[in-house]
């Protein structure tokens, strides 16, 4: 079995798009119970919806194909703002700013 974390799967997107490495401060991101995390039953969901066909590399790589060099030059030129712009969507982290216990309990495994 292959996992990719959300981290990778964002470095990895990150590039494609222009966005060079993402630079998110700690606690961006939720460490349980969001859905980008692992879950340990996903194998039943694929029996299911059989969404785990291609794999993260074939992914990547069709991402890539699709990816217009224009766009990609223009959303290197605003690569604070959209990565700021995430950051502010971000619950985990607002729950971690704020000292949000019952949220943190939620979201982090400490």
């Amino acid at each position: 079995k292959c996992w990719l974390s959300y981290k990778d799967f964002l470095e990895k997107s990150f590039e494609i798009f222009g966005l060079g490495a993402p630079i998110f401060p700690e606690k961006s991101f939720a460490e349980k119970n969001f859905h980008c995390g692992f879950y340990i039953d996903g194998h039943e969901l694929n029996d299911i919806l059989d969404f785990r066909r291609a794999t993260a590399e074939s992914y990547f790589e069709e991402l890539k194909e699709f990816t217009n060099p224009v766009v990609k030059f223009l959303t290197s030129l605003f690569r604070k703002p959209i990565q700021k712009h995430i950051l502010k969507k971000s619950e985990p982290y607002h729950a971690f700013l704020n000292k949000d216990k019952e949220l943190m309990k939620r979201f982090f495994n400490d």
